[in-house]
């Protein structure tokens, strides 16, 4: 803009007095320091009305009501709302690192539970801590009750029939799909509300402590660390 400006002065003062090519610049400016002025207000109009959404999602989230991510989503942004569970496993804490007492639930369709699951693998943990696998689609979590139209991950034997979506798209294997034998659950939901969750966001991936029956973890991030570092020993 101030390119444009010079220009503008340099041309006035070959073709017009100095004064005319002063009021040309004046009105450039004006127009400037309008955008500018325009700009600043729209930015903070959009910030308040992040705040309101994330004040608005913090309640949905608090209120128990199932949800999904899809839930989370406001004219085309993504606000991911912060896990539930946020234990870690150390020693002398609540959850000590001990082997065979925890198991990872996930998804081979969600990134985030993926990546726990490489983790895993990378740091030699499979006779150390267990692992069930969702089917790839969601499907209603509570099919008796018309009431509730929550859809989620749920848990198959491989041998199950191909699924479609809970939108009635498609044909999906469960292949490779391994169900709960630890806590028998048919949904992720279950496990949630078996360890009386309050945030109606059944996500996955979940790490779940068999000891006390309880979630551990359920912010991938956050397990990530976990494997890296809290067996080593």
């Amino acid at each position: 803009r101030w390119v444009y400006v010079t220009t503008c002065l340099r041309f006035a003062g070959q073709i017009a007095p100095r004064h005319e090519a002063s009021v040309r610049c004046k009105h450039v400016m004006h127009a400037h320091a309008l955008r500018c002025s325009t700009n600043l207000l729209a930015t903070r109009v959009l910030q308040q009305n992040r705040k309101k959404h994330i004040r608005l999602t913090a309640t949905r989230s608090m209120s128990g009501k199932a949800r999904t991510a899809v839930d989370e989503t406001a004219n085309g942004e993504f606000k991911r709302t912060d896990a539930g569970f946020r234990n870690q496993v150390a020693p002398g804490t609540e959850f000590s690192p001990e082997a065979g007492r925890y198991h990872l639930y996930i998804s081979y369709a969600c990134p985030w539970a993926c990546r726990t699951l490489a983790a895993l693998h990378i740091k030699g943990l499979q006779d150390v801590i267990g692992v069930s696998a969702t089917h790839p689609t969601w499907q209603r979590t509570r099919p008796n009750n018309p009431d509730d139209t929550h859809t989620g991950w749920m848990f198959v034997e491989p041998t199950h029939p191909p699924l479609s979506s809970s939108t009635g798209h498609g044909s999906f294997s469960s292949e490779d799909c391994v169900p709960d034998t630890i806590n028998g659950a048919k949904f992720v939901r279950d496990l949630y509300e078996k360890s009386k969750d309050t945030t109606g966001k059944y996500s996955v991936p979940v790490l779940w402590d068999k000891k006390q029956g309880v979630i551990v973890n359920n912010e991938s991030s956050e397990i990530l660390r976990i494997f890296n570092s809290a067996f080593n020993d």
